[in-house]
């Protein structure tokens, strides 16, 4: 597998704080598809009622991606959309084991979204004329889908930064913690670090919470965390 060894040129320093989408969840993580420790699959759950539009190229050598896209964006659906990208690997010049790379992904990611998999749309980038392992994609679609969250990572480094400054935990865990979260996606120091982040809602707290519970491999405790609201009414900071 391969290693990053340079930045693009072409990278920005930082990416822009871009505001919650009411209606749309997100999860990232490194699946290992062509590099490693590189956030490198991103899974979007839509509500229902959601619309999905494209645009696509008329090559004569399109993916199996963009074939499959292109079928399901005719169909009327009135359930929720799944949208799964993959960096590393184009899925492009592959022939059939293209298109059963494509029904497997659908098919997982329908599996733990309730969706039928004609409303699952997958994109792919990267290396050409190689197979993509959709194995390592699929394995990864269960912890995305648990970790789909609105803002998810930022809030639970904001948290995690919080116990260490109140010292709820040493450094050694935190650091721990923090190592932990970055295997979800990247986490921006700038956003969790800038003035004005010290002020915490529940929902910071909620965020770390049910990442630090991944830890022990908990599942009961997402039922206390999503009912939180039963048990917490005030919704202030701390």
């Amino acid at each position: 597998m391969a290693k990053i060894t340079s930045v693009s040129p072409l990278a920005p320093a930082r990416f822009p704080d871009l505001p919650a989408i009411g209606g749309a969840r997100f999860a990232t993580t490194a699946a290992g598809v062509k590099y490693v420790g590189r956030s490198d699959v991103m899974l979007a759950l839509l509500d229902p009622g959601s619309v999905i539009a494209g645009v696509f190229t008329k090559s004569a050598t399109r993916s199996a991606n963009v074939l499959d896209c292109q079928e399901k964006i005719r169909l009327s659906d009135e359930n929720g959309a799944a949208i799964l990208v993959n960096s590393g690997n184009s899925n492009a010049f592959t022939g059939r084991a293209g298109d059963d790379s494509v029904r497997a992904i659908c098919a997982a990611v329908a599996e733990v979204s309730g969706l039928p998999a004609t409303r699952v749309f997958t994109g792919a980038t990267g290396v050409i004329g190689e197979r993509l392992p959709h194995d390592r994609i699929t394995a990864a679609v269960r912890g995305l889908h648990d970790n789909l969250d609105e803002t998810g990572l930022p809030d639970a480094a904001r948290a995690i930064n919080y116990y260490e400054r109140i010292d709820w935990v040493d450094p050694a865990v935190a650091d721990h913690l923090r190592s932990f979260l970055s295997g979800f996606g990247n986490i921006d120091r700038n956003k969790i670090d800038r003035p004005g982040t010290d002020h915490l809602t529940r929902e910071h707290h909620i965020h770390s919470l049910k990442y630090i519970m991944k830890l022990n491999g908990a599942t009961a405790t997402s039922v206390i965390l999503d009912r939180w609201d039963t048990f917490a009414p005030d919704s202030n900071g701390v």
